[in-house]
């Protein structure tokens, strides 16, 4: 008979509850005030059926893009933002064309606020040793049942992940989930650059276990409380990360709490067939559990500032990339070839990649980036 954490039999009741989509008419929602942007659309706080909820425009023209709608209405689960129900016709509001409709339809969601992830680990005050344990174990939860129903959610990281005021946090903004339909699937390029698995940056196919490197990228920034790879910009992360070259600092974690090292290190594993699954990684937490119970709170945020002020003083990278120019030189039937000249930011010297050493894809494929030229990048293989 096998042995289960708790965490996996509290995670086994809850089951899967297919809900029909809930059409909802334009008359019976209210918008009130802009909350944000995410993958695929606008979100708006409204009123629908007495209840505060979220509501999310889409343009009509991308919705073959949400390919999973449908499957995530179905999904019910304590960790994962609710969503209710479309409404087709998505309704006007100041600032709006009234026409919107014709080239929008909403989703509509709940209402968990707008506090996240990003907001405590910016914050001044340490993440206290409950507040770890409980974030780190209900997101394994969440992730786990994603899983369960095929699911990748391809852009984990705080931004998505909201802390309602009973902070029981519920992990949003689905517009990039994908169905997984194999060991590894090959899919368009998404999520934001931070933290994508290195396979994902190098344009190969790719499972569950790129969530799971994203996690470990969360994991090691609530430890720290500090952005990853801070100052670099994103094709300085892109290159660096997919040649192996950038690697999160390793923390200097005492011996009596190694449990927490070791789950750091099999979460970003470069072998994405070295991760832990989740249901490992709910394992896991169960033993750093039992060791951070042998340190007192006054220790536990002693060892964090002493994280964070060693990643401030040390964190170091060798050469990054300021400007990556990649030029068109021949066109056969066989496709493009291209040129790599890419020169970095501390040094007047610049390098030539080889063609074979990489893939292209249009680089605005990336929703989080601002870098404008070229609109083509290479991804190192």
């Amino acid at each position: 008979m096998s042995l289960r954490s708790p965490l996996e039999h509290n995670h086994l009741q809850v089951k899967f509850q297919r809900r029909m989509p809930e059409l909802i008419k334009e008359n019976d929602l209210q918008i009130l005030e802009m909350l944000g942007s995410g993958s695929f659309g606008h979100v708006h706080k409204g009123m629908w059926s007495n209840r505060e909820v979220a509501v999310k425009y889409v343009l009509h023209a991308k919705r073959s893009e949400v390919e999973c709608i449908d499957r995530l209405i179905a999904l019910k689960h304590p960790h994962l933002v609710t969503i209710f129900g479309l409404c087709e016709n998505a309704p006007p509001y100041n600032g709006i064309p009234k026409n919107i409709g014709k080239d929008c339809f909403c989703i509509v969601m709940e209402y968990c606020g707008q506090k996240t992830l990003r907001n405590i680990i910016n914050g001044e005050e340490a993440i206290r040793k409950d507040l770890f344990l409980m974030w780190t174990n209900q997101i394994t939860s969440a992730m786990i049942y994603l899983y369960e129903q095929n699911l990748l959610h391809r852009d984990l990281k705080p931004e998505n992940i909201l802390l309602p005021a009973d902070n029981s946090l519920k992990l949003c903004d689905f517009g990039t989930v994908r169905e997984w339909k194999g060991a590894t699937t090959s899919m368009t390029y998404c999520g934001t650059v931070r933290y994508m698995a290195p396979e994902v940056l190098q344009g190969k196919a790719y499972s569950h276990k790129a969530d799971v490197w994203s996690f470990g990228v969360i994991l090691w920034e609530m430890l720290v409380q500090q952005p990853p790879y801070e100052g670099q910009e994103s094709p300085a992360i892109i290159f660096k990360i997919g040649k192996g070259e950038l690697v999160l600092p390793e923390l200097n974690i005492p011996e009596n709490i190694n449990s927490l090292s070791l789950l750091l290190k099999k979460c970003l594993d470069r072998n994405h067939h070295q991760r832990l699954s989740y249901n490992e990684i709910a394992s896991s937490l169960e033993r750093v559990k039992e060791e951070l119970s042998s340190i007192s709170e006054n220790e536990w945020f002693e060892v964090k500032s002493n994280w964070r002020a060693k990643y401030a003083k040390n964190y170091e990278c060798s050469v990054f990339l300021s400007e990556v120019s990649i030029q068109k030189y021949t066109q056969d039937d066989s496709g493009y070839s291209y040129r790599h000249q890419v020169s970095s930011d501390n040094s007047e010297q610049s390098q030539s990649y080889e063609e074979n050493e990489f893939s292209i894809i249009r680089f605005d494929e990336f929703h989080d980036c601002s870098w404008d030229k070229p609109n083509l990048i290479a991804f190192v293989k």
